[in-house]
């Protein structure tokens, strides 16, 4: 019997969603106490690879877009 492990996650299979969504959120936890505000609203509204929300003003934004790409990337 032969056991074929994939090496990448592909993108399709419906298991496939729930672990990128749970990867997004595993990543944005890890910076709970440098962003404590933009990691609680992120994780609250993230669909998937889709985030849904919305603020009363673009002022609202600019700062946690800032840190989101901050976390995203990796580099603080």
């Amino acid at each position: 019997m032969a056991v074929y492990q994939f090496c990448r996650l592909i993108l399709g299979p419906k298991p496939s969603l729930v672990l990128l969504a749970a990867c997004i959120k595993h990543h944005i936890m890890k910076y709970s106490e440098q962003y404590p505000k933009t990691v609680e609203f992120r994780k609250e509204k993230i669909y998937v690879d889709d985030y849904i929300c919305s603020v009363d003003s673009g002022e609202e934004t600019r700062s946690p877009y800032h840190e989101a790409k901050l976390i995203l990337s990796d580099h603080p």
